[in-house]
């Protein structure tokens, strides 16, 4: 009976359970950062971290993930010396460290995509291997770090004090190099078998080591067998070559110094959360592909446009018998209560703590805070905020954004802020709290110098709103930048451009800004909690209906005939109607959509308020019908996609309904003042 297993079928289980190991250990190792910082040493932590990654090379091993393998292994054993106290765990050390979770997490992202798996940087493993001999890197050891240019098969093949003695041998200015040695019937003719090289060799240089490999069989090597040869020599290139069997024979250097390391603003990229670990193992947690879920999602959504059919045809029903039609309503709407509470269940399933959202980000100020040289500490708060995993995974990339901005342009230099008055560290909070709405609000606020108004106008030309909406609306132009030069973190004018393309084209939420010049700036996100299922007004307009999604109203009125005043607005002389002690301008909806609006001038129609930062639109439309749950599908065609309509849906009539987008549409019409007046 074969006992052989098809690994693939766990991958996806082993690539969740390294994800979860993965993330807790950068959590862990910022721990054994802060406290090395404070001249303490963790020894709990380091332990916890020790575990977790022999955690996840065990896992790795039963999937035959070599590479993750040799990395754990590697730091491992800088962790089991530190805890038991044979070594000093330096704050030099903790760089490498650092860099071999950020290999491993490159593993699992390419096996994730299906990407092949290089082996690891030797480069990297003699960092580690530096570490786990001194303490510390192998840079801060006299003579300076010197590593072996070898393949890792090669590599492993070295003993410790083989490796030991080649790069001692660098050190002490003898020549450290390599020669391939590939047999043939030819040479052996002329008198070159691999033991005549080793004796002609052996005559000049120090033969370190030999190390048959296997080589695709060609002409030049018939027996698909090559011999590599690590010698100590003072010879030069020329009798080796001769002693090997001829000019055409390679010498290469086996010895050299390690390329500077990566820059840390890479560590800012590393994806994957971070949960506090009492908490991870508190829960009765169980894994479920996400993609299950969204089968589950998909199944709702069946279900609701279902119950929107059944309702139509129930309408019908009740004229025809009323007694059957009132049955049949009784339980059609006791169906419905059932699908709210399924939809609930299954979105409590999709949904992530935005706390494990939040919780990637001291990585990413970690980079930045290296790469800027300024001192920022980083505070979140995001209380028990829940919100569905995919806003989570879009909202991400957007605060990513806002938390390079704040610390490359907002959080001044520390003797900067000193001079202002400051303290050296600046702050940067993040906070999130859900709304009534089912909306969630997220604050992004630092207490740097805010945003420079003057510079922003002389980048684009002109003079900036003095409001802190048009400001926000000039910072999110593309191509927009106050620096000069770009660097690593910030500087190409993209951040603001994408932030808002995320959180209000893509989310359908909305963006804020209060600039405070000197203290600091403070960015709010609003956006829904989930965006596949979502509740919906149902309007009218002339014979078309259109779904408006309920988070994105303020409030609905009607409009009286003869209510609306012209006034003047800084886009010009529009009608306007009272609203809540303020004055709202209103937009004939069929007009913007080139419409001919309704013809009855005494009729009462409905406005859809909806905000755009501070500022109220009002839209005009014939009538909102009703209110129901609405399946949104993202239109995905480019050549359908227009401003202002965010998707579409099926409201049981079996049509595609389009999903209107009033939140864009007030963004555009408060930027370039277009207003089409209702009668």
């Amino acid at each position: 009976m074969s006992t052989s297993i098809d690994l693939k079928e766990f991958r996806g289980a082993y690539l969740a359970e390294v994800g979860e190991h993965l993330s807790l250990s950068n959590a862990k190792m910022l721990e054994i950062e802060d406290s090395l910082k404070r001249g303490q040493a963790s020894f709990r932590a380091i332990r916890e971290l020790f575990r977790l990654l022999h955690t996840i090379k065990g896992l790795s091993a039963m999937v035959g993930v070599d590479t993750i393998v040799t990395l754990a292994h590697r730091m491992e054993a800088i962790l089991r010396r530190a805890d038991q106290r044979t070594m000093e765990l330096s704050l030099d050390a903790v760089e490498p460290l650092f860099h071999g979770l950020r290999a491993i997490q490159e593993v699992v992202v390419a096996l994730s995509k299906g990407r092949p798996i290089d082996p690891p940087s030797n480069v990297l493993i003699a960092r580690l291997e530096a570490v786990e001999a001194h303490g510390k890197p192998a840079s801060e050891s006299p003579g300076g770090e010197r590593v072996l240019d070898l393949e890792p098969a090669l590599d492993a093949k070295l003993a410790r004090f083989e490796r030991e003695q080649l790069i001692n041998a660098d050190r002490e200015g003898r020549r450290v190099v390599r020669i391939d040695f590939v047999p043939s019937p030819k040479k052996a003719e002329l008198g070159f078998t691999i033991n005549s090289v080793r004796e002609r060799l052996g005559s000049i240089a120090e033969i370190v080591k030999v190390v048959p490999v296997a080589v695709p069989a060609t002409e030049d090597a018939p027996g698909g067998l090559c011999f590599v040869l690590m010698l100590v020599t003072l010879a030069e290139d020329s009798e080796l070559a001769a002693a090997v069997g001829g000019p055409e024979v390679q010498v290469r250097p086996l010895v050299h110094a390690p390329p500077p390391p990566a820059p840390d603003p890479a560590f800012s990229e590393i994806p994957g959360g971070s949960v506090d670990d009492d908490d991870l193992h508190a829960r009765n947690v169980l894994r479920v592909d996400v993609q299950r879920v969204d089968e589950a999602m998909e199944r709702l959504a069946a279900l609701i446009v279902s119950r929107s059919r059944l309702t139509r045809v129930l309408d019908d029903v009740a004229q025809v018998d009323g007694a059957l039609g009132r049955e049949l309503k009784s339980i059609v709407e006791e169906s419905g209560r059932q699908l709210r509470d399924l939809r609930a269940s299954i979105l409590r399933i999709r949904t992530v703590r935005f706390a494990e959202i939040l919780a990637r980000l001291p990585l990413v100020v970690r980079g930045l805070r290296r790469s800027s040289g300024k001192d920022v500490t980083l505070a979140t708060d995001a209380g028990d905020a829940e919100l569905d995993k995919s806003v989570a995974e879009r909202l991400f990339p957007a605060l990513i954004h806002l938390v390079r901005n704040a610390i490359d342009h907002g959080i001044e230099l520390p003797d900067e802020r000193e001079r202002s008055g400051k303290p050296r560290q600046g702050t940067l909070t993040v906070s999130a709290t859900v709304l009534a709405n089912r909306e969630i609000s997220v604050q992004v606020s630092d207490d740097g110098a805010g945003v420079d108004r003057e510079a922003v106008a002389r980048q684009l030309g002109g003079v900036v709103p003095e409001a802190d909406d048009g400001l926000l609306n000039a910072l999110c132009r593309a191509g927009l930048s106050t620096r000069r030069v770009a660097t690593t973190g910030s500087g190409r004018g993209m951040g603001m451009d994408i932030v808002k393309k995320i959180v209000v084209d893509q989310l359908g939420g909305t963006l804020s800004l209060a600039n405070h010049p000197g203290k600091g700036a403070i960015f709010t996100l609003r956006v829904p909690l989930t965006v596949a299922i979502v509740d919906a007004f149902v309007v009218r307009l002339k014979e078309d209906k259109f779904v408006v999604p309920v988070v994105s109203v303020e409030d609905i009125v009607e409009v009286i005939p003869g209510a609306a005043v012209r006034g003047a607005t800084p886009y010009g002389l529009v009608a306007l109607m009272a609203w809540r002690g303020t004055s709202v301008p209103l937009v004939e909806l069929a007009t913007l959509f080139g419409m001919t609006p309704v013809a009855d001038s005494t009729a009462v129609r409905h406005g859809v308020i909806v905000r755009r930062g501070s500022e109220r639109v009002g839209f005009v439309l014939d009538r909102v019908l009703s209110q129901q749950e609405a399946v949104i599908r993202p239109l995905v065609d480019p050549l359908v996609q227009v401003p202002g309509i965010s998707g579409s849906t099926d409201l049981g009539d079996g049509k595609s309904t389009l999903v209107l987008d009033l939140s864009a549409l007030a963004h555009a019409l408060l930027t370039h003042g277009r207003y089409g007046e209702p009668n």
